[in-house]
């Protein structure tokens, strides 16, 4: 079984897929405010890397550059 973990740049035409682990580790907050705020997050050039084992996305790290 090979579980080697992967972390790569997600692309910005693919960051909705970050949504499912977002909304499980906000419970409280409702999927469509978390949509909202990563489409206004990715307007302002917010990147992010994910951590997958097994193609399956474990881990998430979001960070943007040169933005103050």
């Amino acid at each position: 079984m090979n579980t080697a973990v992967e972390i790569k740049l997600i692309p910005t035409d693919k960051l909705i897929s970050i949504l499912p682990l977002i909304n499980q580790l906000n419970p409280a907050i409702p999927e469509t405010t978390l949509k909202s705020r990563l489409d206004e997050m990715t307007s302002q050039g917010y990147q992010c890397a994910g951590m997958h084992i097994v193609g399956q996305l474990i881990g998430i790290s979001g960070f943007w550059i040169m933005s103050k």
